[in-house]
């Protein structure tokens, strides 16, 4: 495939560039596979793998068992003698990475730091077997615009699996049933008690904030034209985004708003498929920034909409959008403070809290 192309041919850069013996070099992957995307198929109600590979797990990405959080991670940095030829069987996690590169590379964690992780060192040089504590840790799937307690989580030891929900819990015993088929939860009622208690401990430590979000400043002495991508932005729903943002600094601002990366030169109507019934008829733009709304209409030729909007100080909500035949999401706004405000706009504006739209 390309992916192994490009991988074997970065290696190969890093032998000719004499990088690779003192390169920590690290190949991983963030969820399990897509059953939505062709890499798998599953059963959806139960989420046994019915085609495909996931190394006999059950599950798959977003799917609460081991085929959702269970993925590979190979390391190798042959001048500290870390290498292949071994696995690495104790609990860690995603979290662990930044303390063990921290540790490997000798760089002292601030006193002022709390991480989350620790670090799996030991278990990469030592080969006889490093003495690694017994640990819980905890995955849940949220997908919210704020976190929602007890939504698919599961607490991991490094003999059991809890998964759960407000209304069940399934218990596994991943040592002897690695493909999660034995749901041994009402024999245990005990130790279901013990790993929703360590849950409900994790859960106070991580949701303290939990009802906040954060504001992307505009117009402040750092900005340098700063762009504003779909993953910044809350959805309100499928294809209309919100910025919360706040403005540093009162004055006419310039928004261009783009449905395309910026760096494609793409107009807003390209279409990636050809199919006609996947195909959005644009033909205009919409701006929405606290109590002003603007609309523009679109041409074939036009990579981007712009808008030009006069704001105050202070926190206010961005929404923008293309409509035509239906809504289609703008997923990059590129936004430049062009001076203060010259003239009193028709209709006043006012900024609009985000939280008005989001809680």
């Amino acid at each position: 495939t390309k992916f192994d192309e490009d991988l074997g041919a970065f290696r190969e850069e890093l032998k000719a560039i004499q990088l690779e013996e003192n390169t920590i070099f690290i190949y991983m992957s963030d969820n399990g596979p897509g059953p939505w995307f062709g890499g798998i198929k599953i059963d959806m109600e139960e989420g046994f793998v019915e085609e495909g590979y996931n190394a006999g797990m059950r599950g798959a990405k977003i799917w609460g068992y081991e085929g959702a959080h269970r993925v590979p991670f190979f390391i190798r940095w042959p001048a500290k003698g870390i290498g292949g030829g071994r696995d690495v069987d104790e609990l860690t996690a995603h979290f662990d990475i930044l303390p063990t590169l921290l540790e490997l590379t000798n760089i002292d964690t601030p006193d002022s730091v709390n991480l989350d992780g620790m670090s799996f060192e030991p278990l990469l040089t030592d080969e006889a077997g490093a003495d690694w504590p017994a640990r819980t840790i905890f995955v849940h799937n949220q997908r919210e615009e704020f976190l929602v307690k007890y939504k698919d989580y599961q607490v991991l030891t490094e003999t059991w699996r809890l998964i759960g929900t407000r209304e069940e819990k399934e218990l596994y015993n991943i040592t002897v049933d690695s493909g999660q088929v034995n749901d041994i939860a009402s024999e245990n009622p005990v130790l279901v008690d013990q790993l929703t208690e360590e849950y409900e401990t994790w859960w106070a430590d991580i949701s303290t904030n939990s009802g906040e979000y954060h504001d992307i400043e505009i117009g402040s002495e750092h900005d340098t034209n700063p762009v504003l991508y779909a993953h910044d932005a809350h959805r309100l729903d499928q294809n209309k985004l919100l910025w919360a943002i706040d403005v540093k600094k009162a004055g006419m601002y310039e928004f261009n708003i783009y449905r395309w990366p910026i760096e494609s030169d793409l107009e807003i109507t390209y279409e990636e498929s050809n199919d006609e019934e996947d195909v959005s008829t644009i033909e205009n733009a919409h701006l929405i920034i606290g109590n002003i709304s603007h609309e523009k209409i679109i041409n074939n030729s036009m990579k981007s909409a712009t808008f030009t909007v006069g704001l105050k100080e202070g926190e206010t909500s961005l929404i923008s959008w293309f409509s035509g035949n239906g809504n289609v999401r703008s997923n990059y706004i590129q936004v430049q403070r062009i001076g203060p405000a010259v003239t009193e706009p028709a209709e006043p504006y006012e900024p609009v809290s985000p939280g008005d739209f989001l809680k």
